[in-house]
């Protein structure tokens, strides 16, 4: 984040208002005819450009760009000559127009295809203050110039590209893909726009990390969607076949595949998601579903009122399997909006259904979104439905809760506490809830939480003794342990 402290000056620093037009007329002429931005006088300001927003419509939505500044803008230091804009079709800037004291509108001829923008930091506020885009509370400085990356249809940014980090990122229609590890000052998937990553080969799987300092916006109708970019049929954990599901039997990552063959083990870690789905097993020959990818977003703000999602892929034509979930990492200041985050598995034909994949969010206030709308739910499938996954959210406070709750929707396997790695698992605040939901330890450890709730139906129990292996339930409850009516801790 970065600091809001402001220098204070004393009156006889004070710009009089001729000096602080005459200074910025200069500094104009200095930023086009190439003398250094650090020769400038500085002075301390509140003005930031708070959004951009394309205006046009249809094929060439930033035809008009409307900006909004965080206060009034001294209309006398800002003109068309503080834009630049550069792209394919040499889009150039046709007009300035002020719709109000801090809302701008800027006409070009045509900015299609992806356009690099530049605003200021000639422009001052109406007290003075010169334009601060780091927010450092010193404006006009040369890292103040506010660039922007829009992007018209679509952007493709491969992992190690550079070019547009750092960029206030603004998608508009179309598919964009970027794969790998990003910085934005800020992203927006506006319009019908969908951000993704590539999807996974037999020798390679991508993930989409961002790391976005300002606010993340993903506008109704729009979406962050990894779906079925995951680990291949008869692929899991590693891009391996080693253990991956078989025959008919759906993918499996915080929950298992359904169906009637073996699918392979849960893996990763439920508070911190770094793998992709797995896929369904290849039983059928029509093409089964891949996993969910993997999307890792921090972000100062989150406002979703569109989707994330990283489910796992169907079974395709008649018969096959379905992909798991993916996985989803979302670290973030404030969480808002009326959309959804999403990481359910698909759903199988004749074949067996996607288990959940895993979530995990941090927020310092989620107030304004609905978090039963964060969802890692299993799908069904001929050969059976797969079981929910994992949602783990962690608050202001540092507080985790482990929610494996199938809300519900059909369930038809078990969902694993803890892989087959574990030598423990502990939480805060452990929930398990739904019909048809039913929870055991991977394998005989500790379990400990601070609060453990089972309701709406689920089941806490282990896994039923072998001839080879004995099972038993060890849990710790150092709070509130509660058993609500319908739902049951039972190993009969």
């Amino acid at each position: 984040m970065h600091s809001n402290q402001r220098h204070t000056r004393t009156p006889s620093e004070a710009f009089p208002l001729r000096r602080r037009r005459r200074v910025a007329r200069s500094r104009r002429w200095n930023r086009l005819h190439g003398e250094p931005l650090e020769q400038r006088v500085l002075l301390a300001s509140d003005l930031w450009i708070e959004r951009i927003a394309p205006a046009g419509v249809g094929s060439d939505p930033f035809g008009l760009i409307d900006l909004t500044f965080s206060t009034a803008v001294n209309a006398g230091t800002f003109d068309a000559t503080d834009i630049a804009i550069t792209g394919s079709g040499t889009p150039a800037i046709m007009a300035l127009s002020r719709i109000n004291p801090t809302t701008y509108r800027v006409t070009t001829n045509g900015a299609t295809g992806v356009s690099s923008l530049t605003i200021g930091p000639a422009i001052t506020s109406a007290t003075g203050g010169l334009l601060d885009t780091d927010r450092n509370g010193t404006g006009g400085e040369a890292g103040d110039i506010y660039r922007a990356t829009l992007a018209a249809g679509g952007i493709a940014i491969a992992s190690g590209v550079t070019t547009y980090d750092a960029t206030h990122l603004v998608l508009s229609g179309g598919t964009s893909t970027i794969d790998g590890s990003h910085a934005f000052a800020s992203v927006q998937v506006l319009g019908s726009a969908m951000l993704t990553h590539s999807a996974a080969t037999t020798s390679s799987s991508s993930q989409l990390e961002l790391t976005v300092s300002g606010a993340l916006t993903v506008a109704t109708g729009a979406s962050i969607d990894v779906s079925n970019c995951g680990y291949l049929v008869g692929r899991t954990t590693g891009n391996s076949t080693t253990g991956a599901a078989t025959g008919n039997a759906g993918g499996s990552y915080g929950g298992l595949g359904g169906g009637t063959d073996q699918t392979n083990a849960a893996y990763g870690d439920f508070t911190n998601p770094t793998e992709p789905g797995s896929g369904g097993g290849t039983g059928y020959p029509w093409g089964g579903g891949s996993g969910g990818g993997l999307v890792r977003i921090t972000a100062g703000s989150a406002q979703i009122d569109g989707s994330i999602s990283a489910n796992g892929g169907d079974g395709s034509f008649n018969a096959d399997t379905a992909g798991s979930g993916g996985g989803i990492l979302l670290d973030v200041g404030t969480l808002s909006g009326t959309g959804t985050i999403t990481a359910n598995g698909g759903r199988g034909r004749y074949g067996g259904g996607g288990g959940g994949g895993r979530i995990a969010v941090g927020y310092q206030s989620a107030d304004q979104f609905d978090l039963t709308k964060v969802t890692a739910f299993g799908n069904t499938g001929g050969n059976g439905s797969g079981a929910v996954g994992t949602v783990y959210m962690r608050d202001a406070a540092g507080s985790g809760t482990l929610r494996i709750d199938g809300q519900g929707n059909s369930t038809g396997m078990w969902t694993p506490l803890g892989i087959p790695s574990d030598t423990a698992v502990t939480v805060d605040r452990l929930v398990i809830s739904g019909a048809g939901v039913v929870v055991a330890p991977d394998h005989v450890m500790p379990i400990t939480v601070g609060s453990l709730a089972v309701q709406n139906g689920a089941i806490l129990t282990h896994r039923a003794t072998t001839a080879a292996t004995t099972y038993s339930l060890q849990v710790t409850v150092s709070g509130a342990l509660t058993v609500a009516t319908g739902a049951s801790i039972d190993v009969s």
